[in-house]
């Protein structure tokens, strides 16, 4: 996740009252003692020496704002105590659904699991009693952008898409595209405007075909289904969103799959986190992608396989997961222990198994730590977000800094350490490196305050925890979006909206991105989206230069 203009707000809403993913009961010592040499209580109303009386109070510094599903938001409050006591600080979050991690005593990081209004609140508590609490309130959008189409969500849950539309994966029941975001039709709908797909809490853009989760659990498909990336159990390409298959079943409508809470695409495959934190596939699984121990084409859902064999059945299913990623032909799962695990093709070292390791995974492995020699056991440790590309894989650790690995052969990973041969690619990296500042050959200035990096075909973005953003690697499209076609090694900064160059200002004040495969989408505070790279907008083919060298504002949203 990025956004943080550090100033304060105060927010006096009294005690907690209500919870929801974090427990927010205090329960605390009254700290009364006795004073003077006859042992006689102080009276009521008196408060011992150098004591007020008084409980602690929070106070703001990240401000209400924007945010997207699945990126992290730094939250982070001040606390004054009268008493001079050490307080102690009780996280809640409210409204749509969240992951939680804290950090420290004022800091914490939540990652929104869907759109709509969501409440971060810091109750201090001491030797007094609670206080009185700070809260941080966010309106949470979402993005996801495939390979010339994009997907959005508001947070009353309306759905809209915009660009190519070849294979129906705009869902409005045509073929026709679509330069402007536009509603994406309610199942069996005619009149998109009319009766637009609703209460929806997140969205996923594969290659073709697109996904959305909704509020009730339930998820629909709609585009390309060559491979059966829809899950209807058919290999039918759909206009307007149909069910997805519960495991097993062979009714769609009669037995959709639900209790999710989150949705990946891939080229051709999807995924689904489900809320017992087991993970669900189907579609494309030449390469294992789906982690199911099989090369088999899955029409409708199958268990994802825990660690086990390197091939053959299941021993057990894939547990504890809290965030989900689909690259091109592999996936990615992190845990709730901030470990990544990773399976399908490893062609480039996506995989993150270490040195020259290249076999492709049938059972998701460990993806390793840094320096760690294989075979590896501790892993990449305190991870809050993984992000999966065509052929390259990011991390976010608690500190702020990224890890990358997989090809970089166009400096997508923003590193000069360990590139190998890998087959017909020219270099990759087979285990986690972190980011870096500079082109060099050691890096020894990481790229650090990180909210959120996106990988996307030949290139990569970032966002910063200011709310800049950065990008490095391929740019034969502009995809990096720094007003050049230049091919960039090292993080270089986006330009600014529509931007003369070269470029003297930059975009700022972002809540969020998504990557797609040759561009890239930005949602600004102001809730505007930008965008930038290769026909972002559906713009005509025959109008070239077909890019956009920096921001442009998507129309319609």
């Amino acid at each position: 996740m990025r956004r943080w203009l550090w100033v304060v707000v105060v927010t006096a809403c009294g005690p907690a009252g209500g919870k929801d993913d974090v427990d927010t009961d205090v329960t605390t010592d009254s700290g009364d003692s006795d004073v003077g040499d006859s042992g006689d209580s102080a009276p009521p109303d008196t408060d011992p020496p150098g004591r007020t009386g008084l409980a602690p109070v929070a106070t703001a510094v990240t401000p209400d704002g924007l945010a997207l599903v699945g990126q992290a938001v730094r939250v982070e409050v001040q606390v004054a105590d009268p008493d001079g006591d050490t307080p102690t600080v009780a996280w809640a979050v409210r409204g749509v659904g969240a992951r939680l991690v804290e950090l420290d005593a004022t800091h914490v990081v939540v990652i929104p699991r869907g759109v709509g209004a969501l409440e971060v609140e810091a109750l201090p508590s001491d030797a007094e009693g609670p206080g009185t609490p700070a809260v941080v309130r966010l309106q949470v959008h979402d993005l996801d952008v495939g390979l010339d189409h994009g997907l959005g969500l508001k947070p009353d849950g309306t759905v809209l898409a915009w660009g190519d539309n070849t294979n129906g994966m705009l869902g409005d029941g045509t073929h026709d595209a679509r330069p402007a975001a536009g509603p994406v039709c309610a199942p069996g709908a005619t009149d998109c405007t009319g009766s637009p797909l609703t209460d929806q809490a997140a969205v996923a853009a594969g290659l073709l075909h697109s996904l959305s989760l909704g509020r009730d659990g339930r998820v629909w498909a709609w585009g390309d289904n060559i491979a059966g990336q829809l899950g209807d159990g058919t290999l039918d390409e759909r206009l307007t969103p149909v069910p997805v298959c519960d495991v097993g079943a062979s009714d769609c409508a009669a037995d959709p799959l639900t209790g999710v809470v989150a949705v990946a695409a891939g080229a051709a495959f999807s995924l689904a986190l489900r809320d017992d934190g087991t993970v669900l596939a189907w579609g494309a699984n030449d390469d294992h992608q789906l982690g199911d121990g099989t090369t088999e084409v899955r029409r409708t859902p199958v268990e994802v396989c825990g660690p086990g064999p390197d091939v053959g059945p299941c021993t057990g299913a894939l547990d504890g997961v809290v965030a989900i990623a689909a690259g091109r032909i592999f996936s990615l799962a992190l845990r709730e222990d901030g470990r990544v695990w990773s399976w399908g093709s490893n062609a480039a070292g996506q995989l993150g198994r270490g040195v020259g390791e290249l076999d492709e995974r049938a059972h998701p492995v460990l993806v390793c730590g840094v320096d760690e020699v294989v075979p590896c056991d501790m892993g990449l440790q305190d991870v809050l977000v993984v992000d999966a590309g065509s052929t390259h894989t990011f991390a976010v650790r608690q500190d702020g800094l990224a890890f990358g690995w997989g090809r970089n052969g166009e400096g997508e990973l923003a590193t000069g350490h360990g590139e190998t041969t890998c087959g017909i690619l020219p270099a990759c990296v087979t285990s986690p490196v972190v980011v870096c500042s500079t082109a060099i050959a050691a890096c020894t200035d990481p790229f650090r305050d990180l909210a959120q990096v996106e990988a996307g075909l030949d290139f990569s973005v970032a966002l910063r925890q200011d709310g800049t953003v950065w990008s490095f690697g391929a740019n034969q499209e502009s995809q990096l979006g720094d007003g050049t076609f230049n091919r960039r090694r090292a993080p270089v900064q986006v330009c600014g909206p529509d931007a003369a160059r070269p470029c003297t200002a930059f975009l700022d004040d972002v809540a969020g991105i998504a990557v797609g495969a040759y561009h890239t989408v930005a949602l600004r505070q102001d809730g505007t989206v930008w965008g930038w790279g290769d026909n972002p907008f559906a713009v005509d083919p025959d109008q070239l230069p077909n890019t956009n060298p920096v921001p442009a504002r998507l129309p319609g949203w």
